[in-house]
């Protein structure tokens, strides 16, 4: 996969979402690249400075397979979430 023929499904900071989402869009074969980003967060504290280190995962796949990958990544994540509000609205009428 061409860096022009991809499109970033997701970001997280989360490395258990992340492998979760690759895992779900290869089993559904759909190809993947992923990056991981390192960020230094740092501020000052009262004895100096205190740094802590963030990965930013980023999840890429084929513009043609967006559309699919986007639809498997939110139910995988808030399915539930959709069914609750289903269940809620239908307990109310």
């Amino acid at each position: 996969m061409f860096m022009w023929n991809r499109t970033e499904l997701m970001v997280t900071l989360s490395q258990e979402r992340y492998m979760q989402a690759r895992a779900l869009l290869q089993k559904n074969k759909i190809k993947t690249q992923g990056k991981q980003v390192r960020e230094n967060i740092g501020g000052r504290h009262k004895d100096g400075y205190l740094y802590s280190q963030e990965t930013q995962y980023y999840l890429f796949v084929d513009k043609n397979d967006f559309e699919k990958a986007a639809a498997l990544i939110e139910k995988l994540f808030f399915g539930n979430e959709e069914e609750e509000n289903k269940e809620d609205t239908s307990s109310k009428a």
